[in-house]
């Protein structure tokens, strides 16, 4: 039950941790965070100097922190091949190489923030401040809404794969691959269930 528990705590998996960087205010660190963002979009990446301070302070923030950089990676894995094949598409434009290189260089570095603004922030206590800012309620019942039934979606997802691996003896990557596109599709059809399952019992209930 706590392996479990743990899989499914993904976006703030290390949130819980005890260190000066979590202990400081969730507002102070989402408006460091948006700053930071803001400020790589916006300078050029011919300001080396700048970037490396940037990747500095990302990396001084996850030791003081003590985020694991193994743990650290393996949430950034992924999301940086969709970053790789969408910044792909800049190589055919003018100044192609330039546009690829800033790019991966401003996408990294901002996916690394809130990546590590996400593991040392309580996600209840980021929804919290986004509704102090008065922003839109829809907008803040979704995230909340999302992170809860994340949770339930990762456990589905977890008794698939238990059900997949204790009828699969072949070990072939052709038939792995094959059954993880079979996983994706049933778990978006249960999730289109379970959401619409969801949904109907909010309605009796009088959410509107």
């Amino acid at each position: 039950m706590l392996r479990n528990t743990v899989e499914a705590r993904y976006l703030d998996h290390y949130s819980y941790l005890n260190s000066p960087i979590h202990r400081l205010g969730a507002h102070t660190k989402l408006a460091i965070a948006i700053a930071m963002v803001f400020l790589v979009l916006l300078i050029p990446i011919w300001w080396y100097w700048f970037h490396a301070v940037v990747w500095l302070m990302l990396l001084v923030t996850a030791l003081v922190s003590r985020i694991p950089l193994g743990g650290l990676l393996k949430r950034l894995r992924w999301v940086w091949v969709v970053l790789l094949v969408i910044s792909l598409g800049r190589l055919w434009q003018e100044d192609g190489l330039y546009r690829f290189l800033s790019a991966i260089i401003k996408g990294s570095e901002c996916l690394v923030t809130m990546v590590l603004l996400a593991n040392t922030t309580r996600f209840t206590d980021l929804l919290q401040v986004i509704a102090a800012l008065q922003a839109p309620r829809i907008f803040v019942t979704t995230l909340s809404l999302m992170y809860r039934y994340l949770f339930v979606l990762t456990d589905e997802k977890n008794r698939m794969l238990r059900a997949r691996r204790s009828r699969t003896f072949r070990q072939s990557n052709w038939w792995v691959w094959l059954l993880q596109s079979n996983l994706i599709a049933n778990l978006f059809v249960r999730c289109a269930e379970r959401a619409s399952r969801i949904h109907a019992a909010m309605l009796s209930r009088g959410m509107q």
